[in-house]
């Protein structure tokens, strides 16, 4: 399962800089259908990465036809993922998981996905993508 979504991961962006993470996760609680609008880049253009969102490389990798792929994860402060059973992973309520497609220095397409707390009740996965012109 952890594989699965580390594997998985989708990407986006961030509105104003300025405003804190959390901030912008509040106004924009589900996945936004214009990537500048997803609360992940502080610097769409050039492709920097908001400094709340940590890099990260899985230990075994999948082929993806020649892609390079780079990952990030946010966890909401003061919060941690439960690894107790190592076949399923629990992700706190905010989690962000983003992963970003590129061939060469061209960037392909990003993913993104967040860990919300549904309208019923439990948490979902929400997730898009996005190609990149």
């Amino acid at each position: 399962m952890k594989l699965l979504f580390f594997s998985m991961l989708l990407m986006a962006s961030a509105a104003d800089a300025s405003n804190s993470i959390e901030e912008c996760f509040k106004n924009n609680p589900k996945i936004p259908t214009n990537l500048d609008q997803a609360c992940i880049y502080s610097d769409l253009k050039m492709g920097t990465i908001r400094k709340e969102f940590k890099y990260f490389q899985p230990r075994f990798k999948l082929w993806t036809d020649g892609a390079q792929k780079r990952r990030w994860i946010y966890l909401p402060a003061n919060s941690k993922i439960n690894n107790s059973d190592s076949n399923s992973w629990s992700y706190p309520l905010g989690t962000v998981l983003v992963k970003e497609f590129s061939i060469g220095t061209l960037r392909v397409e990003t993913r993104i996905l967040k860990k919300v707390k549904k309208e019923d009740g439990p948490s979902a996965w929400l997730w898009g993508t996005w190609g990149w012109n």
